[in-house]
């Protein structure tokens, strides 16, 4: 099946984006002219959606980006950025300055954050689109000598793992002696060149390591000391039916790396995509197989929402009553095995000590109708002390089925954490955090890897892990 070009426009028209501006002819090869103007924000799946620009990650989801060489290519409110493509090139490309497309992607920024263009969330520290925000004005002095740009654990800073000088949270930002990179906004391991603060060859966490958590969790959930568990996010080749460019050394590596942590996670969430395929043919099936090779070394539950690419590869896809060849492979490997007929459900949590509850909502935003509305409103209604919600698409994503009715629900409701995907990178906002990249070609400048998120006190510690040397990169706590 070739997916046909998508032009619809969104209600009300696209707020934020320009358009209108002819389309260029020829190609960007050796030629003076920029390919494909007037298309910012049309929805797409692949290049060939785009008359000559191309399908890139931005504003939170896959919009067409007209080619261009400079911001004099672009029309007004738009720039030339270093996007990646569809099939994880990385072009040139016009993209809103707003970092918005109708209702996908930024919008009002509150202080001391900055949008990121890709993600389409507004960001403490340097977006992943490579974008900057402003450091205090006095960093460079905060600096040991011959550590720049290295803040020690005692000094402010720029980072944002933390809220500083609250609870275990250092003045940098930061957690345990890690230092914070103000190149970068992000916390790192103590250098061992630098002198003063707390910078030891290993982090100080506070006196010793708690004990691990104890209890099981099972298809059905379970009983646990504490919660601890792992987010791995989108693994989808680079293009259509293309199973011989599945990354499965990516995805083998990033279960490897969860299977042998120490205490191993209760169990792993995955945010949607597992292929990239035609969705009536056969090559869904084979890439689902592929992944669960990689998943089968991880002997607990695994609690998959379903994405875009499960149902059509479109955003806008619905499955609801016509499930696709995907979305069947993706079913039989990883809902049924658990015991679920239907797409979303809940893993329900206590402490094995009786002093909380949990629970995890796994939605699934391309399957939606009015039974699985009905069914989140009294899951989300249920009470628990805490409530971890999963989907595929970010807030706002233009067309998704679910978004503006779920959202709506989610504003009403009171949970803990919002885990997403769909975009190919790492971020978070306030209580939302996107897990999207675990082997789908990358968008900003982040690699690939997965994520923890443990209980502690007061709060949840959310890691984010390399998944070459399995070490954390950062962290960031949700109170």
């Amino acid at each position: 099946m070739r997916y046909a070009p998508i032009l619809f426009v969104l209600a009300g028209g696209v707020s934020g984006c320009v358009g209108g501006h002819a389309i260029g002819g020829g190609d960007d090869g050796g030629s003076n002219q920029p390919v494909g103007k007037g298309m910012t924000c049309v929805p797409c799946v692949v290049n060939a959606d785009c008359a000559g620009g191309a399908c890139a990650q931005y504003a939170g989801d896959d919009f067409c980006a007209a080619r261009c060489k400079s911001d004099g290519d672009c029309a007004q409110g738009e720039r030339c950025a270093l996007i990646a493509a569809n099939d994880g090139s990385e072009v040139q490309g016009c993209v809103p300055r707003s970092g918005a497309c109708g209702a996908s992607g930024c919008h009002d920024c509150p202080a001391g954050t900055t949008c990121d263009s890709v993600s389409g969330l507004c960001v403490a520290g340097t977006p992943s689109d490579g974008g900057s925000v402003a450091e205090p004005a006095d960093a460079s002095v905060q600096m040991p000598n011959g550590c720049a740009p290295y803040v020690a654990p005692d000094q402010p800073s720029c980072c944002s793992s933390c809220t500083p000088n609250s609870g275990n949270c250092q003045a940098n930002g930061c957690y345990g002696g890690w230092w914070c990179d103000s190149s970068q906004c992000r916390c790192h391991a103590p250098p061992t060149n630098c002198g003063g603060g707390n910078n030891g060859g290993t982090p100080d966490m506070g006196g010793p390591p708690p004990p691990p958590p104890q209890g099981m969790i099972g298809p059905n959930g379970g009983s646990v000391s504490k919660l601890f568990f792992a987010v791995i996010g989108d693994t989808r080749p680079p293009n259509i039916d293309d199973t011989g460019g599945y990354p499965t050394a990516v995805i083998t590596k990033i279960y490897a790396d969860v299977s042998a942590m120490n205490p191993q996670p209760q169990f792993v969430v995955t945010t949607g995509d597992y292929m990239f395929a035609s969705a009536y043919g056969n090559q869904g099936s084979a890439q689902m197989s592929l992944y669960m090779q990689a998943a089968g070394q991880f002997k607990n539950p695994i609690f998959a929402a379903m994405g875009n690419h499960e149902c059509t590869g479109a955003t806008a896809s619905n499955c609801a009553g016509a499930p696709t060849n995907n979305m069947n492979a993706y079913m039989n490997a990883m809902v049924k095995p658990l015991g679920k007929q239907v797409p979303y459900y809940t893993v329900p949590i206590n402490d094995s000590n009786g002093q909380w509850s949990a629970k995890i909502v796994i939605a699934a935003c391309n399957d939606w109708d009015q039974t699985q509305y009905q069914w989140l409103q009294g899951e989300l209604a249920k009470p628990t002390t805490y409530t971890f919600v999963v989907r595929h698409e970010p807030t706002g994503t233009s067309g998704a089925p679910c978004v503006s009715e779920m959202d709506a629900l989610l504003s009403q409701s009171t949970y803990d954490l919002f885990i997403v995907g769909h975009s190919h990178t790492f971020n978070h906002s306030q209580k939302e955090v996107v897990i999207g990249n675990g082997g789908a070609p990358l968008s900003g400048n982040v690699g690939y890897g997965y994520a923890t998120v443990e209980q502690q006190q007061g709060g949840f510690l959310v890691t984010q892990y390399d998944y070459m040397s399995a070490q954390p990169l950062g962290t960031f706590t949700v109170q």
